[in-house]
């Protein structure tokens, strides 16, 4: 019975992505609905697990961002836009990584009231943090060619987007095993980046 639900919900994001692709000018509020939770979810996964560092980071706020991010790559292309909802999840997992960078990377004296800047209440330890992870997924892609770029990814979806291994290896097209070892390099490589950080911060 829980898996028939899990299969209903599924066809109900095909559809509504469809719906989107589309043009339906209703779909894409449909969809955050549904999805939103799952949204939430990933916004906290980062401060849950980790990366316990980032323990403040604005869940609302953040995802608000990401539903910018999305409606303006629809924008863009409707033909680009998901079909699944693990491709959707993969999608906004990336918007969520550039969102996270874009913040990390504004000026310290930043105003408060500067309009774009929505995730105010950020130390400067988490956005430190936030620019380490990216430094080191950067690292892996360029350093390991096309395994590393996919470790990268698979690392991403993890932390970002919430996923299991067997989700990630389904979403990459690689086995469960696959996804599994990407995920424990990447993240020991990730680990020992911001141990790195943390001792030259305390000497």
């Amino acid at each position: 019975m829980a898996q028939d639900r899990s299969l209903d919900y599924e066809e109900k994001i095909r559809h509504l992505l469809a719906a989107v692709r589309d043009g339906d000018p209703d779909a894409f509020a449909a969809l955050i609905e549904e999805v939103g939770q799952e949204l939430r979810k990933l916004s906290a996964y980062w401060r849950r697990r980790q990366f316990r560092e980032a323990h403040t980071l604005q869940t609302t706020a953040l995802v608000n961002e990401v539903v910018l991010r999305l409606l303006r790559s629809l924008k863009r292309s409707k033909e680009a836009f998901p079909q699944s909802r693990l491709h959707f999840i993969s999608l906004a997992a990336q918007m969520m990584r550039w969102t996270l960078v874009d913040y990390a990377r504004k000026p310290r004296e930043q105003p408060l009231d500067d309009p774009t800047a929505t995730l105010i209440g950020w130390s400067r330890i988490e956005l430190d943090t936030v620019l380490i992870f990216d430094q080191a997924l950067r690292r892996l892609e360029e350093a390991q060619g096309e395994i590393g770029k996919r470790r990268a990814r698979a690392v991403e979806l993890h932390v970002l987007g919430g996923m299991t291994h067997r989700e990630i290896a389904e979403q990459l097209c690689i086995s469960d095993d696959a996804a599994r070892r990407d995920c424990q390099i990447g993240l020991t490589q990730i680990r020992e980046a911001l141990r790195g950080k943390a001792q030259s911060a305390g000497r």
